[in-house]
């Protein structure tokens, strides 16, 4: 055998080298290829809405430990009041370096439009004019940004648990689905009205095949049914996913600042 063969290796490499990295590969596929710095205005916008969400989160706590706690605590929880200080000073200390137009906080925030998705958080700043948020077609809240959003998600998980009853062997239990699928539809606004329609056309025989014991086995839909139910079930999940104007309906004045401080 060659003296070569048989030789020590100029240089060792042992331990130079993790082996329990070896061989892995990172990947940024959800990165963009060239990152584009966002201007000051829409950083400035997006901290102060960072910010403001916070505040508004934290008032409402302390309201509410206020409320549950009043026979324990004689003064407002310490903790809780110092975050509300620290965040609205961070709130003063940002638009005060960074507006360029030198606007106040509680001018800016005003002039952007987050003044009545905060309310909390608006009239701790000592804005005064406020913004009435009760009626049923006035500027959303956060509360009801939130809630909204939720009713979008049930509706979502509905419609999903729907198509997944479908593949089951028994149907018995898509009847009741459907029923508050129906229900949800209706709590997600008059927009969703035509799948309401669509419900009603079929319910009664999805709740008679559902609800009708066979020969053998047990109550299955029809494949027709079926067919109907998981369209339906895919066209609503489409709508909410898909459909811009359905989040921005849903999130009007989220919406309306976004667009502001981007343009």
């Amino acid at each position: 055998m060659s003296k070569l063969a048989n030789s020590m290796p100029l240089v060792s490499v042992h331990g130079l080298v993790d082996n329990s990295v070896a061989g892995k590969l990172e990947t940024h596929m959800q990165e963009p290829l060239v990152m584009k710095p966002a201007s000051k205005r829409k950083r400035l916008g997006f901290q102060t809405l960072s910010l403001m969400t916070d505040l508004e989160l934290a008032l409402m706590r302390l309201e509410q430990l206020e409320q549950s706690a009043a026979a324990v605590f004689q003064d407002r929880p310490p903790t809780e009041e110092q975050e509300v200080g620290r965040l609205v000073a961070a709130l003063h200390a940002l638009v005060e370096q960074h507006d360029e137009a030198g606007r106040t906080i509680q001018d800016y925030v005003t002039e952007v439009g987050l003044v009545s998705l905060f309310p909390k958080a608006a009239a701790k700043l000592g804005i005064e004019d406020l913004p009435d948020v009760t009626g049923q077609d006035g500027p959303s809240t956060l509360r009801d940004h939130f809630a909204r959003m939720s009713t979008m998600h049930q509706l979502v998980s509905i419609a999903l648990q729907l198509k997944d009853s479908l593949r089951l062997s028994s149907h018995k239990y898509v009847a009741h689905q459907m029923a508050l699928f129906y229900q949800c539809l209706g709590q997600a606004g008059p927009h969703f009205d035509k799948f309401r329609s669509r419900v009603e056309l079929e319910f009664d025989a999805i709740k008679r095949a559902s609800s009708e014991i066979p020969l053998e086995g047990p109550p299955q839909l029809t494949s027709e049914l079926s067919n109907t139910v998981a369209e339906l079930a895919d066209d609503v999940v489409t709508e909410v996913l898909f459909r811009r104007e359905i989040l921005r309906h849903v999130s009007r004045t989220l919406a309306g600042f976004v667009q502001a401080v981007s343009t």
